[in-house]
């Protein structure tokens, strides 16, 4: 992948983990930028100017090179989406934690099982 600088204080973006954030309009920030504009009163994207929550933001983690992505197991009949956020989560490292937002309370619920 690509590094990008982050288009508001222009350092490169991605170079740790979690420091990516994916806004709703697909730009991304670096987390300590999008830390500063939560805490303003201006919640705009400084590319295009497209407001957004807190709740609609992606913190973007990525995979370690040698990892055995997907090999975890997930038991039950789901959506490929649903099995892949799941082994997401159960490959996290002991002590690494994820937010997962989503408007619909069944799917937290299903996710949290």
């Amino acid at each position: 992948r690509e590094s990008e600088s982050c288009p508001v204080c222009a350092e490169t973006i991605g170079a740790k983990e979690g420091d990516m954030v994916v806004l709703p309009c697909g730009h991304m920030i670096c987390f300590k930028c999008t830390r500063k504009i939560l805490i303003g009163s201006s919640r705009r994207c400084p590319n295009c100017r497209r407001g957004f929550k807190e709740a609609e933001l992606a913190i973007v983690f990525e995979q370690e090179e040698g990892g055995a992505k997907g090999a975890t197991e997930v038991k039950g009949s789901y959506s490929t989406k649903v099995v892949s956020l799941v082994r997401g989560i159960l490959d996290l490292p002991v002590g690494d934690k994820a937010i997962v937002f989503s408007e619909w309370d069944d799917m937290l619920e299903l996710i949290s099982k």
